[in-house]
């Protein structure tokens, strides 16, 4: 089935609760404070929806599908970047906030 249709355009401009143009949503990316990298979601595919969406036609081509109330990670924003014991990396998304982790 088709399951992409007009999904982006229903996530385009109002965005999910209220954020506005997921394509335009900003991610900072530090590592010990430094930045060390920017993008926004339209990084992710061109937008963050369209891997939820090929995600969702690969399990259909499998005979699956995504069970309601499921976790989605997108894909990454940004690049990666290679991290050592004791650095701190931090993510700060618009309007979300800013999740961080220490590595050991």
């Amino acid at each position: 089935p088709d399951v992409g249709g007009d999904a982006l355009e229903r996530h385009d401009g109002a965005g999910a609760r209220g954020l506005g143009d997921l394509r335009l949503l900003g991610v900072v990316m530090e590592r010990n404070g430094e930045v060390v990298g920017t993008a926004a979601g339209a990084a992710v595919m061109g937008h963050p929806a369209a891997s939820v969406v090929e995600l969702v036609r690969w399990l259909a081509d499998a005979g699956q599908a995504l069970p309601a109330g499921s976790l989605v990670m997108t894909g990454g924003v940004t690049e990666a970047v290679a991290v050592h014991a004791g650095d701190h990396v931090t993510a700060r998304v618009q309007h979300l906030g800013t999740v961080g982790v220490r590595f050991s």
